[in-house]
């Protein structure tokens, strides 16, 4: 099911429980999956272009010497 609620962005922001407790609470659970699931790949893919280019590098640096 979405979550339909209507409700001011700013009150996701100005809350009791804190901006982002409010804002992570308001969301559904599949919302909050593809949430993690959009960070977690992030991470992997940002790591995966790190992994690239340093072997790329040390491959470069061995075949000249």
């Amino acid at each position: 099911m979405m979550s339909m609620e209507m409700s001011d962005s700013s009150d996701l922001l100005v809350s009791s429980r804190g901006g982002f407790n409010n804002y992570w609470r308001s969301r559904t659970v599949m919302e909050q999956a593809l949430l993690v699931l959009a960070v977690v790949e992030g991470v992997m893919l940002f790591g995966f272009v790190i992994g690239v280019a340093s072997l790329t590098s040390e491959s470069i640096y061995f075949q000249q010497g």
